[in-house]
């Protein structure tokens, strides 16, 4: 892909290193009359603990904030322009915030023509060459703003010229962009003349400059190399998003998990849209939830472009955050609308959404092999899965070393992360059994079953069975999605090959390091936590519950079936204890185990739930 991922954390350190970063505020009165978006910007940026300094010719005498400008009321663009040339070697700068152009389109003249601010980002570009320029859209106006008929200004011409003007804009941005220049629109049209413009039509009143303070502060995050959301509003009673439902907000410190807000929902919810995204590019989304009662809890994301609604479900009565949910925006999508919503039986509290870029470039490129030995038996089952394996190693492609030994038996995992979006088929082959499983995103408990063989097969026998091809499965480019293989051989020759087709790949071809990503039980790359299932495909065993947690000397596994099994292992994969439930409650004795992070799996039948439980001592 031609595009650049949307503000990388490293090209920004390359170019502005640690120091403080200078942003320079570019524009007419919107941004000249104090304090403007100005303040909330910098309230925000402030406290984020983020080191900046506003710089520019002009100062709005503030105390409270930095007052630092380069606002011209009453002037166009061509103004600005040779304003910004007298001064630019006086005021360096490292991010360039431009909003400018309601001037220009209150003259019939001007016609609601892009090109005088597409000049005037050129010469921005050219003066600061290492800064990243971030681009707004202006807000509306009124029919009868700027109405003077002896200047050639009439009814409905702003209006008219400004729709035109913020439509051409994405465009004028992202051809900047794709030619290499470090422009970017910001999408500000948000802002709306019922609720934010003031009396004269033209002119954002303080909600309005509020709300365009928090869609600078945003973009300015994301130049830094932050999510470009944090937090989405939480702390500013979610001015910004659409609530329905009986969505609230909660300001009891004891259920925020920072800040002084969270949103409480039940029966009801959330939408956010963030804007300032790049199309082509991919995120991630990520946000915390603290259940109340019921399941139906989830944090979901659409209207991006590339593809329909995904997200999660999450029903931990702790502070927990969901795993990544990845989506890559449209050919031409700039904005995503993320949600928060609870059905008519749940309730729950949500905080710190985050969106950021997702890097698929740290993947590790190598996979997990369990091996246990000497053991008998040709069928899949005869491998003590639940026992810790005699040897793990790791894997740089889905294939073992063939005719190796005898009596033995193997089982890879790790995550298959595509580099194209697209229709994937998979393939097993092996000697004697095997299967291979795949998750429909990066949760262990979502694997299930899609290729098979119940006798031997050469290496690389793609198609000696008919149960060795899976259907086809839709990915998503830069998702991680987890796998597990397993091999057992009795006696003889012996192998293990896990291949696919799909998008550029025509011949069955093994998967290689490029697409593969270790497995790891817990954390960033893991999110080996039940309670995080995606959307439509829940966990079976629901309501299952740990507390304490964190615990000491021992803990409590609520809401099982009499018969569930319930297994402890540590995160390298080492069985602590297994048991049968004790009805619907079972005590843990954990007094004689070390600090550190346990994994939970309760199954009961074919149903499975995992969950973790962190030991403190």
């Amino acid at each position: 892909m031609k595009k650049v991922l949307f503000f990388c954390v490293s090209l920004l350190f390359c170019e502005i290193g640690f120091s403080q970063t200078k942003i320079l505020s570019l524009g007419e009165s919107t941004t000249d009359f104090g304090p403007s978006y100005r303040r909330k910007m910098c309230e925000l940026l402030t406290a984020d603990g983020i080191s900046f300094n506003m710089v520019g010719p002009k100062n709005d005498g503030a105390t409270t904030y930095d007052g630092d400008h380069a606002g011209y009321s009453g002037r166009p663009c061509d103004f600005v322009q040779l304003q910004l040339e007298s001064f630019y070697a006086s005021y360096p700068a490292d991010i360039i915030l431009i909003w400018e152009g309601t001037n220009d389109c209150g003259w019939a003249t001007v016609g609601g023509s892009i090109t005088p601010l597409s000049t005037l980002v050129d010469k921005a570009c050219q003066l600061y060459p290492n800064a990243k320029v971030l681009v707004a859209s202006i807000p509306p106006m009124s029919y009868n703003a700027y109405e003077s008929p002896a200047d050639g200004r009439l009814p409905g011409v702003a209006q008219a010229n400004g729709v035109a003007y913020n439509n051409a804009m994405p465009g004028m941005c992202n051809t900047k962009f794709s030619a290499g220049k470090k422009v970017y629109y910001v999408n500000a049209t948000s802002l709306t003349l019922a609720t934010d413009i003031s009396s004269d039509g033209i002119h954002p009143n303080q909600v309005g400059y509020d709300k365009m303070g928090t869609i600078f502060y945003n973009a300015v995050k994301t130049a830094l190399g932050s999510a470009p959301a944090t937090n989405l509003g939480f702390e500013n009673d979610f001015a910004s998003w659409g609530t329905y439902g009986t969505a609230s907000i909660s300001t009891t410190a004891a259920n925020v998990r920072s800040g002084t807000k969270s949103g409480f929902f039940s029966n009801g919810g959330a939408n956010y849209t963030v804007t300032g995204l790049t199309p082509g590019a991919t995120y991630s989304l990520k946000g915390w939830v603290k259940a109340v009662s019921g399941p139906d809890i989830f944090i979901t994301l659409n209207n991006y472009g590339g593809g329909g609604q995904v997200g999660q479900q999450m029903t931990s009565t702790n502070w927990t955050q969901s795993g990544d949910i990845v989506f890559t925006m449209g050919a031409s999508n700039t904005s995503v609308m993320v949600s928060a919503w609870t059905g008519a039986t749940s309730s729950a509290y949500f905080d710190d959404y985050v969106v950021s870029p997702y890097n698929q470039s740290g993947i590790t490129g190598n996979v997990n092999l369990d091996t246990w030995t000497n053991i008998g038996g040709t069928t899949i089952s005869n491998i003590p899965i639940n026992t810790t394996p005699n040897s793990t190693t790791t894997l740089t492609s889905l294939e073992i070393p063939s005719n190796s030994s005898d009596s033995y038996g193997v089982r890879i995992r790790g995550y298959i992360v595509p580099t194209t979006t697209g229709n994937y088929t998979f393939y097993v082959a092996g000697d004697d059994n095997s299967e291979f499983y795949l998750s429909s995103n990066n949760l262990p408990a979502n694997a299930t079953r899609i290729a098979y063989h119940n006798d031997w097969t050469n290496a690389r026998e793609w198609t000696k069975y008919p149960t060795q091809t899976s259907t086809v499965r839709s990915l998503t480019a830069g998702q991680k999605y987890f796998f597990k293989a397993y091999m057992k051989e009795g006696f003889g020759g012996d192998n293990l090959a896990i291949g696919w087709t799909g998008p550029g790949i025509g011949n069955v071809t093994v998967i290689g390091a490029s697409n593969l990503d270790k497995y790891i039980p817990t954390g960033a790359s893991g999110e080996m936590t039940a309670d995080k299932a995606t959307i439509n495909t829940p966990v079976a065993v629901s309501g299952v519950s740990i507390y304490p947690n964190p615990a000491s000397n021992s803990f409590n596994v609520s809401n099982t079936d009499a018969n569930a099994s319930i297994s402890v292992t540590t995160l390298a994969g080492k069985v602590i204890t297994s048991v049968t439930a004790n009805g619907n409650l079972t005590t843990i004795d954990s007094s004689n185990w070390s600090a550190g992070v346990y994994i939970i799996q309760v199954q009961s039948g074919a149903s499975t739930t995992v969950k973790k439980v962190v030991i403190a001592k």
